[in-house]
């Protein structure tokens, strides 16, 4: 596996099954700004298994409180089953919202 520098390893999690493949994962970086940290990416191996995410970022959520860091930063796309889950789940407060386009090339 190939990992950002920023990745914050021992906050980043994997659900693992009895046959140590990954079910789940959920990943945390530093951030730009000291003491904050940032959701990175979060899947699972099927969408089934999708709710097994919220217990990973749970974790992380307390790894991040017992390391003294202020704020966890992440950007949740609505076009993302996984982070939409997340955003469901806990009770986030909701920042701005960004709206994206993309113009598709005529040829």
């Amino acid at each position: 596996m190939i990992f950002m520098e920023d990745l914050i390893e021992e906050g980043s999690y994997l659900y693992l099954n009895d046959n140590n493949e990954i079910l789940a994962y959920s990943l945390l970086h530093h951030s730009e700004i000291e003491d904050r940290v940032e959701f990175g990416w979060k899947g699972s191996n099927h969408i089934s298994n999708k709710e097994k995410i919220n217990l990973l970022v749970e974790l992380q959520i307390n790894f991040a409180k017992r390391k003294g860091f202020r704020l966890l930063e992440g950007e949740f796309d609505d076009m993302d089953a996984y982070a939409m889950e997340v955003l469901n789940h806990f009770s986030f407060p909701r920042d701005t919202v960004l709206l994206t386009y993309q113009k598709a090339e005529r040829g």
